[in-house]
């Protein structure tokens, strides 16, 4: 016998304990009615062969609590489907639950999921094919920094951004922790994120921001991000910036601003102190060689 097919436990608890049968332990059994987490775990103790079923009532937290749904030979083929209840799930717990069938997971049901580490989100794209009815995803957000130790590498969210959209929801919006810091190394990162931003992928609430030195903000790239956090952005100001250009500029962030010398002569007190506001980094105001303004 290579396959017994019932319509529930009872008559497979039966066959199992019955003196009358030998040489049982290795069939795939196939379950018609769903069953639940406990009695799928009774048949895998049962057998060395593949569980065929559904599970019913598929809460996250009964298929991975601490009774969890198990997969002793790594064979089950169980169809499951998260429950609306659990219409946000985390990218851990579902990549949890893939590794226990080898049937699709069905995430119909599913329109947001989070993630407190890159790696997460990585191996859940990695695997999408493994997983049915994704595309209703419309929601994820990163905690505790991406993992990272202390920041976002946005050159690693980048990435991850282009993946979701492109693979799951092509309209993925993308948010953060509260307070969590994003740090952003080359011009391709900053290119990228400020699209991000602009088309929506990203959305910022409070969190800061820290631009490499070599990838100056415009006055204008500066408030386009300013308005969005009400976090910090670290960031030098292109070097080009007028004097015109940088009294523009809005919040109380920290800017690193070296005043062109275009503006040597014809700098107000006024103007400079406008700029200083913008700024907790001491102003570079070194070109400027005559000040004008009411004493």
């Amino acid at each position: 016998v290579s396959t017994i097919t019932s319509t529930g436990l009872t008559d497979i608890n039966t066959l199992y304990s019955s003196s009358g049968f030998s040489g049982l332990g290795n069939e795939t059994i196939e379950i018609t009615d769903e069953l639940s987490v406990a009695e799928a775990n009774t048949l895998d103790d049962l057998t060395t062969g593949s569980i065929v079923a559904t599970i019913g009532n598929t809460r996250v937290s009964n298929l991975l609590g601490s009774a969890s749904l198990s997969d002793a030979n790594g064979n089950n083929a169980y169809t499951i489907s998260i429950s609306t209840e659990d219409a946000a799930v985390s990218a851990s717990d579902l990549n949890a639950i893939n590794a226990i069938t080898s049937i699709a997971v069905n995430l119909a049901n599913v329109n947001s999921i989070t993630a407190s580490d890159f790696t997460d989100l990585t191996t859940l794209n990695a695997n999408r094919d493994e997983f049915s009815n994704i595309t209703g995803i419309a929601a994820i957000t990163l905690t505790d920094n991406g993992g990272g130790t202390g920041s976002v590498d946005y050159g690693t969210l980048e990435t991850i951004i282009d993946e979701y959209q492109t693979n799951f929801n092509s309209s993925a919006v993308f948010s953060l922790q509260s307070g969590d810091t994003i740090v952003i190394d080359t011009d391709s990162e900053l290119s990228a994120f400020l699209a991000d931003l602009a088309s929506g992928a990203l959305v910022l609430t409070n969190q800061s921001v820290t631009i490499d030195s070599s990838s100056p903000l415009t006055v204008s790239q500066a408030n386009d991000i300013d308005v969005l956090t009400e976090g910090t952005i670290t960031a030098s100001i292109d070097t080009d910036s007028t004097v015109d250009d940088l009294v523009n500029l809005t919040g109380t962030n920290a800017y690193t601003i070296v005043i062109n010398s275009v503006d040597a002569t014809v700098s107000t007190a006024a103007q400079l102190n406008t700029i200083d506001e913008a700024t907790s980094v001491q102003v570079d105001a070194s070109a400027i060689t005559d000040i004008s303004g009411n004493y």
